[in-house]
């Protein structure tokens, strides 16, 4: 869906300026599902456009490392398209429960932090005759991805619009009054909205694989009740 609207736009009527922060949204979104997945699967596979057909959409599995490169470049294009939470205030009155462009950052941060982790302990890993490449986002070691990670979240600290509460225990008294701080609710509620999204995705997936093992199942009872018959009036047949 993030693929079909983001080539929708190219040719909507709609303000210039809407369009551009609608696309950034998009671009966001597409990392976030992105993020889920190859954390979860490592090779999979990559859609960056709007599939006309079904031939586009059964697509091989890309390497992990490629899927991570393209969510850095979506997340920087993001950063480029969303506004800041003084513009979508001055334009809505109420940035709470939307994007921003140091949400973008965040979420880089995030992900330099992966890569990192992944080069660091390469024995840890799935990977088996390989060789990550990450240089298209300029990381070729862990190091590299480290200091990425650093700088991304030092930058959303130091000049980001959140903030983060003096005290753990006053954050779960104090919620009320956080949830109408548009910095709190856009972090907040959109990483309750993507961790509820992937246990969705994982329930689904179980309750496929149960019900696929529960037809087996029946599958096989009935073949052997089948086979059962068969024998016993061979038998009856044989003795008569």
């Amino acid at each position: 869906r993030c693929n079909a609207l983001i080539r929708a736009l190219q040719t909507s009527p709609v303000d210039e300026d809407y369009k551009k922060n609608i696309e950034g949204e998009a671009y966001f979104v597409r990392t976030w599902c992105y993020f889920l997945l190859v954390r979860q699967y490592g090779d999979c596979s990559l859609i960056t456009e709007a599939p006309l057909g079904v031939d586009q959409v059964y697509k091989p599995r890309e390497n992990f490392w490629t899927v991570y490169c393209q969510i850095v470049k979506d997340l920087e294009i993001a950063e480029k398209q969303l506004p800041d939470f003084d513009t979508m205030n001055a334009r809505c009155g109420n940035s709470a429960g939307r994007v921003c462009n140091y949400a973008a950052t965040a979420q880089k941060s995030l992900v330099y932090l992966t890569i990192g982790t992944l080069l660091a302990h390469p024995d840890d890993n799935f990977w088996v005759n390989r060789t990550p490449d990450f240089s298209e986002i300029g990381i070729s070691s862990a190091q590299d991805a480290f200091t990425k990670a650093l700088a991304t979240s030092e930058d959303v600290i130091n000049n980001g619009p959140f903030e983060l509460s003096p005290s753990f225990q006053q954050l779960f008294r104090n919620l009320p009054t956080l949830l109408k701080k548009p910095g709190f609710l856009s972090a907040f509620s959109f990483s309750l909205a993507i961790r509820a999204f992937s246990l969705a995705f994982s329930l689904a997936i179980l309750a496929c694989s149960f019900s696929l093992a529960i037809r087996a199942s029946s599958f096989s009872k009935s073949t052997s009740s089948a086979s059962g018959m068969k024998m016993r009036a061979a038998c009856v047949s044989t003795s008569t």
